[in-house]
């Protein structure tokens, strides 16, 4: 008789191998009907929905990621219902509800600073991220006052 420990081990193995596959499928799927990233803005972009607007320069974001154009692309400007547009935060139907109090998925306060399970998915989140555990870079990047977003 075999150790049951190893077989439930190789079980959960071929699990999660299956599940691993079986996403990977569906990314390529999902990047095979996307449609090709645009050449992002060689100029920043003023993003001046709020009382404190932020300049947004896609080369320095893209340089400072490195990796795919599309997948870093995607990280903002993400899939709604399958399908992606390239197009402003704040676009008709999309983050486009500038009031702070705003909890909707519409909210652009939300869209630029929430943080959750240290995912990088907003500005803040990303920016936080990116500076780790050291206290003055995490203020200088994704601080309200004196950060790299806010002071222009």
């Amino acid at each position: 008789m075999g150790n049951p420990f190893r077989t439930r081990a190789k079980i959960a193995a071929k699990g999660i191998q299956s599940v691993l596959l079986a996403g990977l499928t569906a990314t390529a799927a999902f990047a095979a009907v996307l449609p090709a990233a645009p050449e992002p803005p060689s100029q920043p972009s003023e993003m001046n929905w709020t009382s404190r607007p932020v300049v947004f320069d896609h080369q320095v974001h893209l340089g400072a990621l490195a990796g795919e154009a599309q997948s870093l692309c995607l990280s903002c400007h993400h899939p709604v219902q399958g399908q992606i547009h390239y197009t402003t935060c704040a676009a008709p139907g999309c983050h486009d509800n500038t009031d702070k109090r705003d909890t909707s998925v519409n909210s652009y306060y939300l869209a630029t600073h929430k943080e959750e399970n240290g995912q990088c998915w907003s500005c803040v989140s990303c920016h936080t991220q990116q500076a780790g555990q050291d206290a003055t870079r995490i203020k200088r990047a994704a601080g309200c006052n004196d950060s790299v977003c806010h002071n222009f």
